[in-house]
């Protein structure tokens, strides 16, 4: 076993992105197929390089507002969100996202993110736990800042 890559065909994955320019900086294969694309780079074209590329288009304002009120309103330095996606074919997957903030070496800031690919039924289960958890820190009220 290769211990220096993550596993493929998992149903799911992990993505880093810078936090103030919202550019992607890694996205494992995992991701890549998850999105429909076969490449890196298709995928990154996919979504524009960017975290908000790979939210749908109708929850990006609430995402947004989800991740300032979890991380910058609650200071905290991770967060959960539920969201849906569009694969490059169309079709529309739910996914749950786990982020963590981290300050790189650099003195810039990124997300660690592991997104996970979840059915439907589980993604409107109003009863998990990390759900509530994440609106109890989203009642925060914030402004988006995605254009």
């Amino acid at each position: 076993m290769n211990t220096n890559r993550i596993p493929p065909g998992l149903p799911g994955g992990v993505i880093v992105y810078d936090a103030q320019e919202d550019a992607i900086c890694f996205a494992d294969q995992n991701i890549v197929r998850l999105y429909g694309c076969t490449t890196f780079e298709e995928f990154m074209s996919y979504v524009h390089g960017r975290f908000s590329g790979m939210v749908h288009p109708d929850d990006r304002r609430q995402i947004q507002k989800d991740i300032d009120s979890q991380i910058l309103g609650g200071k905290k330095r991770h967060d959960y969100l539920r969201y849906r996606i569009v694969t490059k074919q169309g079709d529309v997957r739910y996914v749950e996202d786990f982020g963590h903030l981290l300050h790189g070496a650099d003195g810039r800031q990124y997300f660690y993110v592991c997104i996970v690919d979840v059915d439907k039924d589980e993604y409107f289960n109003k009863a998990s736990n990390s759900l509530a958890e994440s609106q109890v820190l989203g009642s925060i009220s914030t402004s988006a800042s995605w254009t």
